[in-house]
């Protein structure tokens, strides 16, 4: 029994080290060009993935005019010289685990999601390493015929700015169908805008002079069959025409926005947008960053938790 326990704790241990490990390891933020990396004991050159989460033990190698931005902690280290680096002589084993402001916050949130990915990640190589079973193989696509992978999308609410927005939602049967798309002010739940449409997306221009800053609507979907039935039901509200500007210039004081690559600044806009409640401008930014070839994980991992909160409507 004692014997038992022991074992127990040692193994607790031994996965509280490996967590804390874990939590230091270098984020792969913006990589520019075709950066390679070593292992220890391999001289085998193998590509950096925009990214991915990487060791203290590789050695980055940069040609002319490449670069790479790697967080560790709660702070950015910039790799831009060509030649070989070694990343245990340049990160420290233990880097800073506190940081106030926007950017702790901004870094914070990447460092925890990026984080527990790499555990649920774990978890499912885990599992799938037990299973005895072999795996049912997937059927052969005839050439030219590759299935797009279909992207959840978020619900269009919260501020929106005035302009053109796109709202989409999902046919309960998945067939085709003729539907009601209205748009009311939510204090007097009185109708304002009514259109008609065969398509589960609806553009609509949200400058339209009947909409009034900063007053709350909420817009519905309902079959043309069935007007009584509500397929969808949504509160927004028409922000300033100006608040985007005013997030990002809330991100753009941040010494590491203003050092920050192309990719990062993107997330960083992202991020801005969404914690001024901008969710709408929050998400094309996110799918701007997957869309890229090749597509930025992490933009699809804070994504995620994006889904996880405001629910997904479907998928397109």
């Amino acid at each position: 029994m004692k014997k038992t326990y022991l074992i127990v704790c040692l193994l607790i241990v031994t996965n509280a080290l490996q967590a804390q490990q874990e939590e230091f390891n270098p984020i792969v933020l913006e990589c520019q060009g075709k950066v390679k990396y070593t292992m220890p004991g391999d001289t085998t050159l193998r590509p950096l993935k925009l990214g991915s989460t990487i060791s203290r033990d590789w050695q980055l190698i940069l040609a002319e005019n490449e670069r790479v931005d790697l967080l560790q902690g709660m702070i950015l280290f910039t790799f831009d010289k060509p030649g070989k680096h070694d990343l245990k002589a340049t990160l420290p084993a233990r880097p800073l685990a506190n940081r106030g402001g926007v950017t702790g916050d901004f870094y914070s949130r990447i460092n925890s999601i990026v984080s527990m990915a790499s555990f649920e990640s774990g978890i499912v190589e885990r599992k799938k390493a037990k299973e005895t079973t072999p795996a049912t193989p997937e059927k052969k696509r005839a050439k030219g015929k590759s299935k797009k992978k279909e992207l959840p999308y978020i619900p269009t609410k919260g501020f929106l700015l005035p302009g053109k927005t796109e709202f989409r939602w999902d046919s309960p049967t998945g067939k085709p169908g003729k539907w009601i798309f209205q748009i009311y002010d939510l204090k007097t739940d009185s109708l304002i805008w009514q259109e008609e449409t065969r398509h589960t997306d609806h553009t609509f221009d949200l400058s339209k002079p009947i909409f009034k800053s900063m007053q709350r609507y909420y817009w519905k979907v309902t079959p043309k069959a069935n007007p009584v039935e509500t397929i969808t039901k949504q509160e927004f509200v028409v922000a300033p025409a100006d608040l985007a500007k005013e997030a990002i210039f809330n991100v753009a004081q941040e010494r590491d926005y203003m050092q920050a690559g192309p990719y990062a600044k993107v997330l960083w806009e992202a991020y801005a947008m969404e914690t001024a409640g901008m969710i709408y401008e929050a998400d094309l930014r996110y799918r701007e960053l997957m869309a890229k070839t090749p597509p930025y994980t992490i933009a699809e991992l804070v994504r995620n938790t994006l889904l996880m909160r405001h629910g997904s409507g479907g998928r397109k």
